[in-house]
C-alpha cells in the first residue's frame, strides 16, 4: 500500500488499489469498493473450534482473548492489516506471541491448515476447509479494499470503467472468494 501510494504521489502511477484501515493521507482521492471483515482463523484441531457453527452456517463469534495463549502467525508490521490486528490484540489486553510474520495471506493460512498456529485473515479466505476453522470476532474488524489516484489529476474514462470492474467483482459472489 505504502509503495502504491508513493508511486501514485511521484507519477510513477496513476491509480492503485490498495486495502486501508484508516485514512490518513491527504492529497489523495479514495473510491470506495467493499469493505472486508477480518476472521479469527484456528487449527480445526483446536479444542475451541468444536465451538464453531455448523458448515453452511455463518461463522460463529469468538472472543480473541479465549486465545492468549496460543501462538499466532501475522501480517508484516508495515501492512495496512497489520494494524487492525495489532488493535484487535490491544483491545483484547494482550500482546500475542508471534511465531511468524510474513506478506502473504496465503503463507498465514498454510500455517493455520498445517496446525502450527491461528491468524487473523480476511473475509476472502473465510471459505469451508476441513482443516481451518473460522470465527468472526465480537467487533466486527474490517479493513476497505478501495481505488486511490492523485488529488486534482485527471482520472481517464478507462480509469473509471477499471474502478468500476473492479468494484463489481470484489462485490460479486465470485470476487468475495476469488
Amino acid at each position: 500500500v505504502k509503495k502504491q501510494v508513493s508511486m501514485i504521489s511521484n507519477g510513477y502511477l496513476d491509480l492503485g488499489f490498495v486495502t486501508l484501515h484508516k485514512r490518513e493521507k491527504e492529497g489523495y482521492e479514495y473510491v470506495h469498493i467493499k469493505d472486508e471483515e477480518l476472521f479469527l482463523a484456528v487449527p480445526s484441531s483446536h479444542p475451541l473450534a468444536r465451538q464453531a457453527n455448523a458448515p453452511g452456517e455463518p461463522p460463529a463469534e469468538m472472543d480473541l482473548e479465549y486465545f492468549k495463549h496460543e501462538r499466532f502467525a501475522l501480517m508484516f508490521k508495515e501492512s495496512t492489516m497489520r494494524e487492525v490486528i495489532d488493535e484487535l490484540f490491544r483491545e483484547a489486553g494482550f500482546m500475542p506471541d508471534i511465531l511468524f510474520e510474513s506478506s502473504s495471506n496465503h503463507t498465514l493460512h498454510t500455517m493455520v491448515k498445517n496446525n502450527l498456529c491461528c491468524t487473523i485473515l480476511p473475509e476472502i479466505y473465510a471459505v469451508e476447509d476441513d482443516k481451518v476453522t473460522y470465527f468472526r470476532l465480537p467487533s466486527h474488524p474490517v479493513w476497505e479494499i478501495c481505488a486511490v489516484y492523485k488529488k486534482g489529476s485527471y482520472l481517464t474514462k478507462a480509469g473509471k470503467d477499471f474502478i468500476n470492474m473492479a468494484s463489481l467483482f470484489w462485490n460479486s459472489p465470485e470476487g468475495s472468494h476469488c
